[in-house]
């Protein structure tokens, strides 16, 4: 019809075009009939297509509403395209596919018996078997049928925005979680490890993951970090946080100072082992030996810590830092006496290495013999300890020293 009236055809007017193709398998003749095309196609734009049960008494009402709804003059009372009116078509099929079930097994013949005055005399009553009622309607199908169509359709319609609008929806849920818990304010972060860095570096690296550092740090004992460094953070390294956490942060104050006994005089093995229990660490690199006349061989001269404190002159020290031993390697070696030869001797076999040093006299030990054993010294004068393996510079006799006699 809009054809004829507008001009102007869209999907619905294929779907008018199916409607009449219906009728026509329907009632098995067109809906309309002319001798001219223009009485035809006058006919389209003005009247209403008829039923096909109006020519054929068989058609179901369902296939008559169905060719109403195709064939409504106005396109916005048709189906809005192909696959709505298949959808109903297959909704009729089914519809009568169930009505034709439960009938069919309730459905009988009606006999009646012919009227004996249209009959011949001579020929007996029989009976005929009247074909079953057509199915249709007995009054005229109004447009409310079709509109009724037209509303399930659009209700099925909106059903389809509304699930559309419902995935839309889940979708933006899903990408708005996905950037909150992703990088927006849900996400989360793992603490680095930050021990040993400065406190500056350590508010650095987490200001840069989105995380606030409290401005108030918690002072914590360490053996391991130096003074004022970063030991650790609060929620600890490896943690995974919402970027909104505090963090605070822990910042040495050195090693925790315990009670240190006096290890001097004790016996190496005794003194290293001391060390272990009172919770220190035994330095074995730094630990020497050194002769002495005083104390004896084995034995602890003396105990140093970091720096060479001596720490016999300290009550504390620092949990787990390292300490050193000083060993008594025994006295020196009597050479005096001796010849500078007989005196290598002995002293090598005491690990050290002797050379001759200056010359001196002396009333007690005869000419080019020992006197003794120089006794190192600093830059400043002060003595040094001799240890194993140095090489130690021996005083040689030139004998008594001799005094001229005055001529009297």
């Amino acid at each position: 019809p809009e054809l004829v009236t507008r001009g102007v055809a869209d999907t619905r007017s294929d779907i008018y075009a199916v409607g009449i193709m219906l009728y026509e398998m329907l009632a098995g003749e067109q809906p309309f009939r002319g001798e001219q095309a223009f009485q035809i196609a006058h006919q389209h734009a003005n009247d209403t297509v008829p039923t096909p049960s109006s020519k054929n008494p068989r058609v179901p009402p369902e296939l008559d509403e169905l060719v109403l709804w195709a064939t409504a003059r106005d396109p916005d009372q048709r189906p809005r395209d192909a696959k709505t009116m298949l959808d109903q078509l297959h909704e009729t099929e089914a519809a009568l596919r169930l009505d034709g079930s439960s009938t069919a097994a309730t459905a009988v013949h009606r006999t009646v018996v012919m009227p004996t005055a249209s009959a011949p005399a001579s020929s007996t009553a029989e009976t005929q078997v009247l074909a079953a009622k057509a199915r249709h309607r007995t009054g005229p199908i109004l447009t409310e049928t079709a509109a009724a169509l037209s509303n399930k359709s659009e209700r099925r319609r909106a059903k389809g925005f509304w699930l559309f609008g419902l995935v839309i929806l889940l979708a933006a849920l899903a990408g708005g979680t996905g950037w909150f818990f992703g990088s927006g304010p849900g996400a989360r972060v793992s603490i680095p490890d930050l021990a040993g860095q400065s406190q500056d570096d350590a508010r650095g690296a987490l200001v840069k993951l989105g995380l606030t550092v409290d401005p108030t740090v918690v002072p914590t004992d360490s053996p391991t970090v130096a003074k004022d460094a970063v030991v650790d953070t609060d929620p600890g390294h490896g943690t995974a946080v919402s970027r909104d956490t505090i963090v605070k942060l822990l910042v040495s104050t050195g090693p925790k100072l315990i009670d240190i006994s006096d290890l001097r005089g004790l016996a190496e093995q005794q003194a290293i082992d001391k060390i272990g229990t009172l919770g220190f660490t035994y330095d074995a690199t730094k630990s020497t030996q050194q002769f002495d006349a005083k104390v004896g061989l084995g034995k602890v001269i003396v105990a140093n810590g970091t720096g060479g404190t001596d720490l016999s002159t300290v009550k504390q020290y620092g949990q787990l830092q390292k300490i050193s031993l000083v060993i008594s390697a025994g006295p020196l070696p009597d050479v005096a006496s001796l010849s500078f030869d007989d005196a290598s001797k002995v002293l090598q076999s005491a690990g050290l290495t002797a050379t001759k040093g200056v010359d001196a006299f002396s009333d007690t030990v005869k000419k080019d013999l020992v006197i003794g054993i120089e006794t190192p010294k600093d830059v400043a004068g002060k003595d040094l300890p001799i240890k194993p393996n140095d090489t130690v510079r021996l005083t040689m006799s030139r004998g008594p020293e001799q005094v001229a006699v005055p001529d009297v």
